[in-house]
């Protein structure tokens, strides 16, 4: 009797709270930067996300282009939205063999940043997107995220144009991130 009782009571939320799962590519333009960073041959490029708990998620070059790359799978409540915030760090050593350590923001552009103690955090400015995104007919949009660092101007790289951080999207339409 206590186990049908238990299964009635728990039942409701097994059916009605449902997640739903999809990748995001995160991609970060080096370009501009990595001829500052020390030993940039060496160099480690991270993104640490809410959604992951701040750790250091290690990001690939895959072209050797320094546009780095990952892809992560972001679980949110089917039909609802959720923040994201994230954001990148560079690692290498010094030339006197110490560890250095690259975060975005500083003296920039910020108009896109957020001050890392609004999420607990001591260093680094971070990103934010609504997630999933929507297109403006109301259709979820798969979304790589191409971000050059320490920029926050619109992009005309994608068919998709995005405010508030540098983007390219393989999707057509609008959308409000």
């Amino acid at each position: 009797m206590k186990q049908l009782l238990f299964l009635l009571a728990f039942l409701p939320t097994l059916l009605f709270s449902q997640t739903t799962m999809e990748p995001v590519t995160f991609r970060l333009d080096l370009n501009d930067v990595i001829d500052n960073v020390p030993n940039s041959d060496s160099a480690q490029v991270f993104i640490q996300t809410n959604i992951g708990n701040w750790v250091d998620i290690p990001m690939e070059d895959v072209g050797g282009n320094n546009i780095w790359r990952k892809n992560i799978n972001i679980s949110y409540p089917t039909g609802q939205n959720i923040d994201v915030f994230y954001r990148f760090k560079i690692t290498s050593f010094g030339n006197n063999g110490l560890p250095y350590t690259l975060w975005e923001g500083g003296n920039v552009d910020t108009t896109c940043l957020f001050d890392p103690s609004t999420q607990g955090l001591a260093q680094g400015d971070i990103r934010q997107i609504l997630f999933p995104p929507t297109s403006s007919i109301g259709i979820s949009t798969q979304l790589p995220i191409f971000v050059c660092i320490n920029t926050c101007a619109e992009s005309e790289l994608g068919t998709l144009s995005i405010t508030s951080f540098r983007s390219s999207l393989n999707v057509t339409g609008s959308i409000v991130v």
